[in-house]
This record gives C-alpha cells, sequence and structure tokens, in this order.
C-alpha cells in the first residue's frame, strides 16, 4: 500500500492501490473514533 508513486503515472493503475489504501485509513479512522467503554474504567 503506497500512496507515493501512483500520481504520477499517466495511466490509472493506481486507481485499485488508492482505493485500497483510502477503505484502510477509513475503516481505521472509524475504529478510533468509535467509543470504547471498557477503557474508561481505569
Amino acid at each position: 500500500m503506497s500512496a507515493g508513486g501512483m500520481w504520477m503515472s499517466k495511466q490509472w493503475n493506481g486507481v485499485p492501490d488508492a482505493f485500497r489504501f483510502f477503505t484502510t485509513l477509513l475503516i481505521v479512522l472509524i475504529y478510533v473514533t468509535l467509543p470504547n467503554d471498557d477503557k474508561l474504567d481505569s
């Protein structure tokens, strides 16, 4: 998953990598923003 060189290419061969990158980023952001009640007690 590299987000560096895919925007430099003239073809659209970087689109699946970009989709995978942003999907993973979105999942991580959703997971981080979820309320985790079991860790608030410590």
